[in-house]
């Protein structure tokens, strides 16, 4: 952290790709730690940086986006995020095309700002667009592929179409407890939204 936070104070005077390439690196280690309020100035320099010296559609910029819209809707700035996000989205289907994993993870950031937003009707079908190509391109049992088998379970359940929901969130779980085993914190998370499905189903 302490290297990183030397780097990026050193880099920043050049304004260059390396800058923006570290304060991105920054910001994701700082995310990853929760803490967002510092990370969320580091993506939208590093966004101002390329959006200046590559061009509003380059697959980098698309990047910077991309990390500016998560950090935002981490931190629930739901309204704030979504520009981003869309301009994220457009840019991966021009850049990378209909079908590319990270088409599919724009769709998918889109998708849970919309499900935030109590916006289901406009978030099932950018979920399901990227559930398709995650099975398509990484297969069915990939760890990207359970994720999103989740969210979109997940958005069922928040329809109140406990019945679909289920087997989608079976799956999820049945992938990561065949790639992570059931000790892994994301399987038992998994395990613990189809307990939470069973129950509502008892009732």
């Amino acid at each position: 952290m302490e290297h990183l936070y030397q780097a990026v104070e050193q880099a920043g005077r050049s304004g260059d790709n390396i800058a923006a390439t570290l304060m991105s690196n920054l910001g994701q280690l700082l995310e990853l730690q929760g803490h967002y309020v510092a990370a969320l100035p580091l993506y939208e320099r590093a966004l101002t940086i390329r959006r200046y010296l590559l061009g509003s559609h380059h697959r980098l910029t698309e990047e910077s986006l991309s990390e500016v819209g998560s950090c935002q809707l981490e931190m629930g700035n739901l309204v704030a995020a979504k520009p981003s996000l869309e301009e994220a989205l457009l840019i991966s289907e021009t850049e990378y095309g209909p079908i590319h994993p990270n088409t599919a993870t724009s769709l998918n950031n889109l998708g849970w700002l919309l499900q935030a937003q109590g916006d289901y009707a406009a978030a099932r079908p950018l979920l399901e667009r990227a559930l398709a190509i995650y099975e398509t391109v990484l297969g069915a049992t990939h760890p990207n592929t359970a994720t999103s088998l989740n969210n979109l379970g997940w958005l069922l359940q928040a329809q109140g179409d406990l019945e679909d929901a289920r087997p989608l969130l079976a799956q999820a779980v049945a992938i990561y407890q065949q790639r992570f085993g059931v000790q892994h914190p994301t399987t038992r998370q998994y395990q613990t939204d189809l307990e939470t499905i069973d129950q509502l189903l008892a009732e």
